[in-house]
């Protein structure tokens, strides 16, 4: 069963490195460890049932993105 755990700091620079690579802003990122093996699972489709303020976190995200993509024009 997932078990949802503080974020190790390792975990929060991994992170920051597959949203570089794969140049996403929002995503779910699902790590799985047993013993020395990780599988790692990114999922640029993110579902944030439960999370207060996921309609706040879309938002900004889609509005910066825009306004990102405006000023490159």
């Amino acid at each position: 069963m997932p078990k949802e755990t503080n974020t190790r700091r390792q975990f929060v620079e991994l992170t920051d490195e597959v949203a570089t690579l794969f140049e996403l802003g929002i995503f779910e990122l699902d790590v799985v460890i047993h013993k020395s093996l990780y599988v790692i699972d990114v999922n640029p489709v993110v579902s944030l049932e439960g999370v207060a303020n996921a309609v706040d976190i879309y938002e900004a995200f889609i509005r910066k993105t825009i306004r990102k993509n405006a000023s490159q024009r």
